[in-house]
């Protein structure tokens, strides 16, 4: 089956903050670069070359992580923002996922969550293979405070929980030397597919993940 892999992002892993993504949102056969901006009153900025086209997002809502997917397999990649704010029915700032598409050279709201299932403290969204939505992973926390994974896919209206795996102290999202989306978790990195298996991978002392194959 074919891997579930992150969007190609100018950056080496693993992530170090809110990296820029280069992708084409509008499907026009031209890319675009979005990045998060520390200055301004939008955080979110868009860019084709060096002219600015869209900007959104307030910078009130304190957006720390930004990735691109194609949330409902139309073949045009969405915008997954990670925010920390207050909402309506959370009164009290939390991590919250907002979608956005980038049609007729504005930033559109595609669905503002509130939350996922569970408190998370990273995500990211998969490759989709040809015609399907991308899978939605995210680094959830536990009543006790352990770190597991869970699995979303869109359902029209929003993200059902497909699985969860896991149970670590630590854990963030990162991207092997060869593109597969991985897991470091208590001082071991683990491959995430398609069908979810979690494969051992040994890291150079560099710290790349050194790539053997696909499944070991």
């Amino acid at each position: 089956m074919t891997p579930a892999l992150l969007i190609l992002l100018p950056t080496l892993l693993p992530y170090s903050g809110p990296a820029p993504i280069i992708a084409d949102l509008d499907a026009d056969g031209r890319s675009e670069t979005v990045r998060l901006v520390a200055d301004g009153v939008d955080a979110l900025q868009i860019r084709r070359g060096r002219a600015l086209i869209a900007s959104g997002v307030p910078r009130r809502w304190k957006p720390w992580r930004v990735e691109a997917g194609d949330v409902d397999g139309d073949g045009v990649q969405e915008i997954l923002v990670g925010v920390h704010k207050s909402t309506r029915y959370m009164p009290r700032p939390h991590h919250c996922l907002f979608v956005y598409r980038f049609q007729r050279g504005a930033l559109k709201p595609f669905w503002l969550g509130s939350a996922l299932s569970r408190p998370f403290t990273d995500f990211a969204a998969g490759f989709p293979a040809r015609g399907e939505p991308s899978m939605l992973y995210a680094i959830e926390l536990t009543a006790s405070g352990r770190r597991t994974v869970a699995r979303y896919r869109w359902n029209g209206f929003g993200f059902t929980l497909q699985r969860r795996w896991g149970d670590w102290k630590s854990a963030r999202l990162v991207r092997t030397s060869s593109g597969d989306l991985a897991v470091a978790a208590d001082g071991r990195i683990c491959v995430v597919d398609r069908v979810d298996r979690t494969v051992r991978r040994p890291v150079s002392s560099s710290g790349r993940i050194r790539s053997h194959g696909r499944n070991q």
